[in-house]
């Protein structure tokens, strides 16, 4: 087993032998279909400039906050509101050593739901505070309710430090359009040259900005398999199974990508409510 602590993931150098040209998307894909790398990965860090007055105004209208680095013009980033409390499936996290890993937070959360996204703020951490903030968000008001009862009812402690939680002034709704198999995690399998953990950074590398809970190799020959378990299923596991599945040549290798199960997750879905 091959361990990967939390780290961001963005351009990665291509390394001695691997791939001389940049992966292709798969030509079955069509117009429209196609996958598109996310502005993050295009343009780096400058995508991210300082919002105009205009700018910050529509973010307040949005129920967001007027720092939010973000793409404000996105539905799926406005708060919901007008959401009871008791449905916001959206936590704030406050007091988090600011040098905290996702792994450290994600690893403090069992039996409770599948996490739709965690997101560290670190930017703070440096320039402000000597401490680091994060969002959290389940797929599903059940999920959310569980993860509360035990952690904003009761304590979250990450590295022995008691954190304070809240639900998130950002409210965000249950995700009743997706599949209960979707999560943030995924199993990548195919042939071993092209399924590795090194291979896998550097194509999803370029495609995505995202971070790792942990990356599990559990076979490297003759067949790789690799299980990915990103931070977020939105703007990270999905986009990233869909820029697998239009890759060509692990496609005509007979790659295949699947999710998995959420470690966060209820041991038993079954008796879940």
């Amino acid at each position: 087993m091959s361990l990967n602590r939390s780290n961001t993931h963005d351009r990665l150098a291509r390394p001695g032998g691997f791939p001389s040209q940049q992966p292709r998307p798969a030509a079955s894909a069509s117009a429209g279909q196609g996958f598109r790398p996310t502005d993050l990965a295009l343009y780096g860090p400058n995508c991210h400039r300082e919002p105009t007055v205009a700018e910050e105004q529509l973010r307040r209208y949005s129920g967001m906050s007027a720092n939010y680095k973000g793409d404000p013009s996105n539905i799926h980033n406005h708060s919901a509101v007008g959401l009871p409390d008791h449905k916001n499936c959206s936590f704030w996290m406050n007091g988090l050593p600011a040098d905290v890993s996702v792994a450290e937070i994600l690893g403090a959360i069992k039996d409770c739901g599948r996490v739709w996204a965690l997101h560290i703020n670190r930017e703070e951490a440096r320039t402000k505070y000597t401490h680091a903030g994060a969002k959290l968000v389940f797929f599903t008001e059940a999920d959310a309710t569980r993860f509360y009862v035990r952690h904003v009812m009761g304590p979250f402690v990450v590295r022995n430090r008691l954190i304070r939680v809240v639900r998130n002034r950002i409210k965000v709704q249950e995700q009743t359009q997706k599949e209960k198999y979707e999560t943030r995690c995924l199993r990548v399998s195919g042939p071993a040259h092209l399924v590795n953990k090194n291979i896998l950074l550097w194509y999803l590398g370029a495609q995505i900005i995202f971070e790792t809970e942990d990356i599990i190799v559990h076979r490297k020959h003759p067949v790789g398999c690799v299980e990915l378990r990103f931070a977020a299923y939105r703007g990270q596991a999905y986009p990233a199974r869909k820029a697998l599945l239009q890759w060509d040549e692990f496609v005509q290798a007979g790659g295949k990508v699947i999710y998995v199960r959420d470690p966060c997750d209820v041991l038993d879905r079954n008796l879940a409510p």
